[in-house]
């Protein structure tokens, strides 16, 4: 592929990075002190787990509170609530905290490499701990059949594959370009063998009805495509959906802000045999 089709493969899926101007993310190595030595008080708990706090604060807050700041009093806590131990390099445990103007999240990793970071993905798409999150959402099983109608390329397939392993994968996108993006990752994955592409448009697929128990995908309109007239596709895509799911089959779509004002009324008209919709 040349490099001007690569780009665009690249691009097509790739949710925009919000920028802020007050966002920061930091992993400042400036020593932790223990406080139980300078209050006296004993932690509860004596395990000698060791951890690292990672803090990202946005908005207005970020011009008050520095995120090194944050982060020292997350750590100061912990090691007085647990007798924790600091360590940057290789801890236990890494705690994040994020802190804007409206809420904070508080969370741990689920995994010990960054879903952010797969090396089984050769050219990126939409980002991998969002796929990996929508597949999550379809609860898959053994043996379920899974499609994205609009696959771009195949991140959402990748993802669920590597994870439920033994569920069987389809993929559809109109782009030929996209699908040879889809190809090239499903090989370097080694995936030949779990997911399936087609060229079809998602307003017609040339697939049985109630074939698949689940449909994963992100819908462009909003994100890579402005909310136009293309908004008049949608009703078809969903129309489409609808018929390749069976029965109590499980839909996640990926879905602009813009995009989910229009999405209440045409769900509703579908809902009588869609078990779940899940947009963000």
């Amino acid at each position: 592929m040349s490099e001007e089709c690569q780009a665009e493969a690249a691009e097509r899926y790739m949710l925009p990075e919000r920028k802020i101007d007050q966002d920061c993310w930091t992993e400042s190595k400036t020593s932790l002190e223990d406080p139980s030595k300078s209050s006296g008080e004993k932690p509860l708990v004596n395990e000698k787990l060791s951890f690292r706090v990672s803090c990202r604060c946005s908005g207005a807050v970020a011009k008050i509170l520095h995120s090194q700041e944050i982060r020292r009093a997350v750590g100061i806590a912990l090691m007085k609530q647990f007798g924790w131990q600091v360590d940057l390099r290789d801890p236990d445990l890494e705690i994040f905290d994020y802190l804007n103007d409206i809420y904070s999240v508080v969370g741990i990793p689920l995994f010990r490499l960054p879903l952010a970071n797969r090396e089984y993905i050769r050219t990126a798409g939409l980002r991998s701990t969002i796929a990996w999150a929508m597949a999550s959402l379809a609860e898959i099983s053994a043996g379920a059949f899974v499609l994205d109608p609009m696959c771009g390329l195949g991140t959402i397939l990748l993802e669920a594959a590597k994870e439920w392993p033994e569920a069987c994968y389809w993929g559809a996108d109109i782009s030929d370009s996209q699908l040879e993006g889809a190809d090239a990752n499903i090989r370097t994955a080694g995936l030949m063998d779990k997911i399936e592409l087609l060229k079809a448009s998602v307003q017609a697929l040339p697939l049985p009805s109630e074939s698949f128990d689940s449909v994963i995908s992100g819908i462009p309109f909003g994100k890579k495509f402005k909310v136009t007239e293309d908004i008049q596709l949608l009703p078809d895509i969903l129309q489409e959906i609808e018929r390749v799911l069976r029965v109590g089959g499980t839909v996640v779509l990926l879905l602009s802000q813009d995009l989910r004002k229009h999405m209440d009324g045409i769900t509703r008209a579908l809902c009588g045999r869609w078990k779940n919709l899940t947009s963000g």
